[in-house]
């Protein structure tokens, strides 16, 4: 599946496609986009330098990164989610016909299925900050019509306690859940390599109450 979505992004005629999936595009495939007129940007100053009419951006192998993650070797040179959308609407900026730019904030599906509440809360501020770059463009251009929508909702997560307001903590909460430093998906693979590499796991964890 992921293939045949490869080659119709190459025969699609978009003018600015950027994200991850570096896997499912090897050399003949970035060819093919060369061919038909793509600069090919493959880190976020690039992204940042590039001036082409049609720009396709593959920054990551498989999975993009989550936010709580950014600081991990490597990951710097993924632009995130708002420059992406800056960046398109810069590119996109002389169309004189009108352009529609669709923004995918999929981390924060990704980590309702994974009951990950830290991942949850740093991807929908990540997309609180890419929001207020599409309404100052819409501030300078009022003719563009903004639409903000979900799917569908995940992990029924919310933000009282088993629907009981009184045992709502306030902003205590939040803070607790601010204080996480990376996704489970980062721990999780930290984890599975550790073993891989035959290290015991077992001082991995530390317990201890939350007071």
């Amino acid at each position: 599946r992921e293939n045949a979505i490869a080659d119709h992004f190459i025969d699609s005629g978009v003018d600015v496609l950027l994200g991850g999936g570096g896997l499912y595009f090897p050399p003949t495939r970035l060819e093919a986009l060369r061919t038909k007129g793509y600069e090919v940007v493959r880190s976020a100053e690039e992204l940042a330098s590039t001036r082409a009419s049609r720009v396709f951006g593959v920054f990551s192998m498989d999975r993009f990164p989550y936010r709580l993650d950014r600081t991990a070797p490597g990951v710097e040179l993924v632009p995130d989610l708002s420059m992406m959308t800056a960046r398109a609407f810069a590119l996109l900026a002389d169309e004189q016909k009108g352009f529609l730019l669709i923004v995918n904030c999929r981390l924060i599906d990704e980590a309702s299925h994974n009951n990950d509440a830290g991942s949850v809360l740093a991807e929908m501020l990540e997309l609180d900050r890419t929001l207020e770059i599409v309404m100052e463009a819409a501030r300078r251009d009022p003719s563009l019509l903004v639409i903000v929508t979900s799917n569908h909702e995940t992990g029924g997560m919310g933000m009282t306690y088993q629907a009981q307001p009184t045992r709502w903590g306030g902003p205590t909460e939040l803070e607790r859940i601010e204080g996480q430093r990376r996704s489970f998906r980062h721990v999780m693979e930290s984890l599975w390599r550790r073993e891989q590499e035959g290290l015991d796991l077992t001082p991995t964890f530390v317990l201890q109450e939350v007071k």
